[in-house]
């Protein structure tokens, strides 16, 4: 009886796994399929701690390859304010999914500065 009990808790286990592995596929390609050209206006839109727009406009900005010619200041202008900072790197947050307070999730967009303030490389971070 031990045993039967042991192998249904596995086959559910089983099952939960590759549900969730499906789903977050499916979010994937729903994700990339809405794709919007870059607007200074949208990409500064915040609501409820979120960016409603960034997902959909980060591919046109990585593929238009107009980050890697600009200066530090014009990318400032550009997108405003990074989330976070450090040293050469400038850090833009695309996407957090949260229980509650705690971050579970987070897609960000990191620039990589050289010492003359020009684009080193441009990545994405998840």
């Amino acid at each position: 009886m031990k045993i039967y009990l042991g192998l249904f808790v596995l086959v559910l286990t089983c099952q939960a796994c590759q549900n969730t592995e499906k789903t977050n596929s499916i979010e994937r390609q729903k994700e990339t399929r809405k794709v919007m050209s870059f607007d200074k206006e949208k990409w500064a839109v915040k609501s409820d701690a979120a960016y409603a727009y960034r997902a959909m406009m980060l591919q046109d900005l990585i593929d238009s390859k107009r980050l890697k010619q600009l200066k530090k200041a014009a990318i400032l202008e550009l997108l405003g304010t990074p989330d976070r900072t450090d040293s050469l790197y400038l850090f833009y947050t695309i996407l957090q999914k949260r229980a509650l307070f705690f971050p579970l999730q987070t897609k960000s967009m990191v620039i990589k500065l050289k010492e003359n303030d020009s684009v080193e490389w441009v990545k994405i971070h998840e």
